[in-house]
C-alpha cells in the first residue's frame, strides 16, 4: 500500500496567524497617518514660529533705538570693536579650563543681533567685518572675511593654550590681494608653516607684525608675498628674520627688528646666526630713504666686530628717531656709521663684559652726532636729567631750555639714555658721559631718583666742568652729598657760579626722621651763607615736600636773608 504525501495549502498554513498580520496591517497604515499628522503639526508650528518672530520684529521697530538711521548705526559697530574683542574665553571647572560658549565670545558682534534691521545694517557695510578673528575658529574667520568682500583686511592671530587652526594660512594667503595690516605672534615652528604659506604679492599691505613666540629664529624664504609688496611701510620683526636684501625694506618709514635668542640659564646669545653684519645693515639702510623711525634690539644692532675698514656712513634724511637697545660698543659703531636725526632715543642694556671704555666709546660716537648734527650744525644742549629709578638710571638731554619752568613744555628732548641695573658701574660710567659730551651750553640739571651717584671724586671733577647751570633741582636719597658738594667751593672756584635757583624736593618732612631733617637744614644753610658771603647768592630757592607746614618758621626767616625768594609747598 503506497502513501501519498499531500503539501498543506499556504492559506491553511497562514490561517492562525492572520489576526496578527491584520493588525500589523493596521498599524502600518495608522503610523503613515501619525507622521502626516506629524508633519502638518510642525509645518504649523514653524509658521507660528516665524508668525511670532515678525511680531516681534514689528514690535521692535515700533523702538526708537531700532529706527536709528544706518549711517548711525554704523558709526556705533565701529566704535564697539575698541572696547569689546571677540575672542576665546576660558572659564575654570573644577580645576580645569573650559571654553566658554562661543555665543558669550563674540563680543561686539553680539550687539549686531538685537534685531533685523541691526543686523540686515551690519551685513550689508563690508567695512564693519575687516578685522578678521581665528581665535573664534576657522569656519567664523572664513565668513568673516565673505562679508567683509574686498574691503582692506586687518588679520591677526595669536594664542598661547588654544590649539593653532590650520586653515590660518590658506584663507591669509587666499585674501592677501586686499589685506592691509598682518599681525602675528605665534610659537616658531606654528609661524614658521604660516610664513611659508604666504607667497602671492600683497598690493596693499601696509603693516606687518611677525613675532615669535619662543625658540630661535624664523628664517623667512625668498618667496615671501612674492618679494612684492609696494604700500608696505610699517614692519616689526621679533626673532624673525627676512634677508636684509629683500625688495620690502626698501619703502618702509618705520622698522623695528628685535633679535633676542637665548641658551641655558637665560643668557643671550651674543651674535647669533641670525644677526646681521653691519655692511649688510648698512647697504639696506642705503635703500630707506623715506625712513622715519628706527628702532633695533640686542642682536639687530651689528657687532662691532663685523665693521669693516672703508664702510661709508649712511644719510637718513626723513629719520626723526632712533632707539638702540644692545651692547654699548655695538651701538658705537653703528653711530658712527649713521647720520642721526635731532631727536633720539638711547636704551642700554647691562650687558655682562661691558664696561666702562664700552661706555666712553659710546659717548663719543653720541657726541661725535651731537657735533655734526646732521649737517645742521651743532646742538646745543641747555637741559639734562638724570633720572633713578633703581633698576635703571636714565640720561635725558634737552635743548631750548631758558627758565625752568618751561623745562618740560617747550623744551626740545635731544636724547635719552636708559642703563638697565648697572648699579656700581654708573660712579665711573656717568663721569665718562659728563666729560665726553660737549655740555658747555647746560644751564639746567636735574637730579631725581632713588640714588644717584654724584658723591665720589669722578662725579665732582666732571661738575665741576659745567660752570653755566643756572638751575639746579635735587630730589633724591643723596641730598646731603650734593649739598656737601655744593658747599666746598671758595670764592674763586665756586660750583656753579652762575646758579640762580635751587629747587630741593624733601622726601623726609616726618617727624620720625628729625635728626635727618635737622642735618640737611644746617647743611642747606652752610650753602646759602658761603654763596653770599662769596658773592654768588641764590636768587630764588624752592622747597618741596610731604609736610612743609612742619618747617620751622625761624629757620625759614634766617634763609630769607640769604636768598630773595623763599618758596615752599606741597608736593602734588
Amino acid at each position: 500500500m503506497r502513501l501519498a504525501l499531500v503539501a498543506p495549502r499556504p492559506l491553511t498554513l497562514l490561517a492562525p496567524a492572520r489576526p496578527v498580520l491584520n493588525n500589523v496591517l493596521l498599524l502600518k497604515f495608522a503610523d503613515r497617518s501619525t507622521e502626516e499628522e506629524r508633519s502638518r503639526l510642525h509645518h504649523e508650528l514653524d509658521l507660528a514660529i516665524k508668525l511670532k518672530s515678525d511680531l516681534r520684529a514689528r514690535i521692535n521697530a515700533l523702538n526708537t533705538v531700532c529706527r536709528l538711521p544706518a549711517e548711525v548705526l554704523v558709526k556705533i559697530f565701529r566704535y564697539l570693536p575698541e572696547l569689546e574683542y571677540s575672542y576665546t574665553r576660558y572659564k575654570e571647572v573644577e580645576g580645569k579650563q573650559v571654553v566658554i560658549p562661543r555665543a558669550l565670545n563674540l563680543g561686539w558682534i553680539l550687539v549686531t543681533h538685537v534685531c533685523k534691521y541691526w543686523r540686515r545694517v551690519a551685513l550689508e557695510k563690508s567695512g564693519l567685518w575687516t578685522r578678521i578673528c581665528f581665535s573664534l575658529g576657522s569656519e567664523w574667520a572664513a565668513q568673516m572675511m565673505e562679508r567683509s568682500k574686498t574691503a582692506p583686511l586687518t588679520i591677526a592671530d595669536s594664542y598661547e593654550t588654544r590649539k593653532f587652526h590650520p586653515h590660518v594660512g590658506r584663507l591669509t594667503s587666499s585674501h592677501l590681494s586686499h589685506t592691509r595690516k598682518l599681525h602675528f605672534y605665534l610659537p616658531l615652528e606654528t609661524l614658521t608653516q604660516l610664513l611659508s604659506s604666504l607667497v602671492d604679492a600683497a598690493p596693499i599691505l601696509h603693516k606687518l607684525c611677525l613675532l615669535a613666540r619662543s625658540g630661535s629664529v624664523v628664517m623667512v624664504s625668498k618667496t615671501f608675498l612674492d618679494q612684492h609688496s609696494p604700500n608696505l611701510r610699517e614692519m616689526t620683526l621679533r626673532n624673525v628674520s627676512i634677508p636684509l636684501t629683500s625688495s620690502l625694506f626698501r619703502k618702509l618709514e618705520h622698522l623695528e627688528m628685535e633679535f633676542s635668542v637665548g641658551f641655558r640659564h637665560g643668557q643671550t646669545i651674543r651674535d647669533p646666526p641670525c644677526a646681521p653684519t653691519l655692511p649688510g645693515l648698512l647697504d639696506m639702510l642705503r635703500t630707506m630713504l623715506g625712513m622715519k623711525v628706527l628702532k633695533l634690539s640686542q642682536s639687530a644692532i651689528p657687532a662691532a666686530a663685523t665693521a669693516t675698514p672703508g664702510l661709508n656712513s649712511v644719510s637718513l634724511p626723513s629719520l626723526v628717531s632712533i632707539l638702540l637697545a644692545g651692547w654699548p660698543a655695538d651701538m658705537a659703531a653703528l653711530l658712527t656709521h649713521v647720520e642721526l636725526p635731532r631727536v633720539a632715543s638711547f636704551s642700554l642694556g647691562d650687558i655682562h663684559g661691558a664696561d666702562t671704555g664700552d661706555y666712553q666709546a659710546l659717548f663719543s660716537a653720541l657726541s661725535t652726532h651731537l657735533s655734526r648734527s646732521g649737517g645742521q650744525g651743532p646742538l646745543a644742549m641747555t637741559g639734562l636729567k638724570i633720572r633713578d629709578q633703581v633698576i635703571k638710571m636714565a640720561i635725558s638731554g634737552h635743548r631750548g631750555v631758558d627758565m625752568p619752568n618751561n623745562f618740560y613744555e617747550t623744551a626740545e628732548n635731544v636724547f635719552t639714555i636708559e642703563f638697565h641695573a648697572i648699579y656700581g658701574r654708573m660712579e665711573k660710567a656717568i663721569p665718562a658721559f659728563l666729560t665726553t659730551l660737549p655740555l658747555q651750553d647746560l644751564v639746567s640739571l636735574k637730579f631725581v631718583g632713588m640714588r644717584c651717584y654724584p658723591v665720589g671724586g669722578h662725579w665732582r671733577d666732571a661738575l665741576h666742568c659745567l660752570p653755566n647751570i643756572r638751575f639746579l633741582e635735587v630730589y633724591t636719597q643723596e641730598l646731603d652729598a650734593i649739598l656737601e658738594f655744593l658747599r666746598e667751593g671758595t670764592e674763586e672756584a665756586a660750583i656753579f657760579p652762575h646758579l640762580e635757583m635751587l629747587s630741593i624736593r624733601f622726601v623726609y618732612f616726618s617727624t620720625s626722621k628729625e635728626e635727618k631733617q635737622r642735618r640737611t637744614r644746617r647743611l642747606l644753610s652752610a650753602v646759602l651763607r658761603m654763596r653770599w658771603l662769596h658773592g654768588h647768592p641764590l636768587q630764588k630757592l624752592e622747597l618741596r615736600g610731604d609736610g612743609p607746614d612742619s618747617i620751622d618758621a625761624d629757620w625759614l626767616a634766617r634763609l630769607r636773608r640769604l636768598v630773595a625768594e623763599v618758596v615752599v609747598e606741597a608736593l602734588s
